[in-house]
């Protein structure tokens, strides 16, 4: 059992020595978050529009 502190707040976590599993919690970043999220949208949109322009059609 483990705690550290990010951002000023203290985050708790366990590892399982048998497993491996680990539990606890985590901190999120909402810009990574927001990022991840705009970067799969344009990604699939770059898709359907090259799929709608026949570039992945023999």
């Amino acid at each position: 059992m483990a705690a550290y502190k990010y951002g000023g707040k203290s985050y708790r976590f366990l590892v399982n020595g048998q497993t491996g599993e680990v539990q606890g919690e985590r901190p999120y970043s909402a810009w990574k978050i927001a990022f991840a999220v705009m970067a799969a949208l344009i990604a699939a949109g770059v898709y359907f529009y090259l799929y709608d322009a026949g570039a992945f059609r023999n």
